[in-house]
């Protein structure tokens, strides 16, 4: 399968990697989830409501949606990563390596504020690779602008306008007016929604929901410390495995690429501050920490060159993941 994945993209790929995604999700459609949780953050309200409209009531329609959101992240993450060719050739892993790592955490990352805010986290990720040796103000701006739309989605995401600011000043030399646009931008789309709700008459419903009450899953899934525990500890083994090679490999690269990488690992850091916000033990804010480990991972199966311990560890993913949607039930 990581072989398969290695090779430039065809469009067989696309239909291996949509069968993938479902297979390893099959446990939402066995089991689907209850949505229990009501969203107050604007823009996960707009969504969660208007497919639950679409959906009429079948669970498998959720879960449906569910999958073509990740595929559709899956797609633009790679899509980002052979534009900037991080790994140096064009490869279908990152898209895998995402699939992957949501099916290991589907059932806390269903539907919820955080994997939806993921699109626009993408966005900005984007904005901040393109800004590489430019001194347009727009990539700045833009960045900004993405992540206030992300934490509408979901408000902690908000910490990352750190990520934004350590990012741009990394990608170019620092420029105080550069640093005001992006925090402008990050302004904006409140301003913008703030409007709406204050002609509407309801600027008090908007800031006492989605300043004053933060959902984070929408489902409600028991937590068991012994998984988290093993998924800590997985979590963990990628970003070690992750290392190795970013260590081995980093003073070979061109500088651009460090740079890359660089804010890739920067946006990793700060993503864990999302975990501060919780309002109980979930592990859904790990979907913005999978945006850089699915880089890694793929950078990790890339540079191993024997297929067969590649292999070995996508297989000990998957039987990790299939234990904890269905062993468990057996137990």
């Amino acid at each position: 399968m990581i072989r398969i994945f290695k090779t430039v993209q065809q469009s067989y790929i696309l239909i291996l990697l949509i069968l993938y995604a479902v297979l390893i999700n099959l446990n939402l459609y066995v089991n689907p989830p209850v949505i229990e949780h009501s969203v107050l953050s604007p823009l996960s309200n707009l969504v969660i409501n208007g497919l639950e409209q679409i959906a009429g009531g079948e669970a498998y329609v959720l879960t449906t949606f569910f999958i073509i959101f990740m595929l559709m992240q899956a797609t633009m993450l790679s899509f980002l990563v052979d534009q900037h060719k991080l790994l140096g050739v064009n490869t279908s892993l990152p898209a895998l390596c995402y699939v992957l790592l949501i099916g290991l955490f589907n059932e806390y990352l269903y539907l919820s504020p955080p994997f939806l805010a993921n699109f626009a986290v993408l966005i900005a990720l984007g904005k901040v690779y393109s800004s590489y040796n430019t001194e347009s103000f727009t990539q700045p701006f833009d960045m900004g602008f993405a992540i206030g739309v992300a934490s509408l989605f979901y408000l902690p995401t908000i910490v990352l306008t750190i990520f934004v600011l350590i990012a741009l000043n990394t990608m170019r030399v620092f420029n105080w007016r550069e640093t005001a646009t992006s925090l402008i931008g990050v302004l904006v789309p409140y301003v913008l929604i703030s409007t709406y709700y204050f002609f509407n008459g309801q600027l008090d419903y908007f800031i006492s929901t989605h300043f004053l009450s933060i959902t984070t899953a929408i489902t409600v899934v028991k937590v068991d410390l012994v998984e988290v525990f093993v998924k800590s500890a997985t979590v963990l083994t990628i970003v070690g495995l992750a290392s190795y090679f970013f260590q081995s490999q980093f003073f070979k690269s061109v500088v651009k690429i460090r740079k890359l990488l660089t804010i890739l690992v920067h946006l990793m850091s700060i993503s864990v501050l999302v975990f501060l916000f919780i309002e109980e033990l979930t592990l859904a804010p790990i979907s913005l920490l999978i945006i850089p480990l699915s880089i890694f991972l793929a950078y990790s199966f890339f540079e191993i060159q024997k297929n067969y311990l590649a292999e070995g560890i996508h297989i000990l993913l998957l039987m990790v993941m299939l234990f904890y949607q269905y062993g468990t039930q057996l137990i």
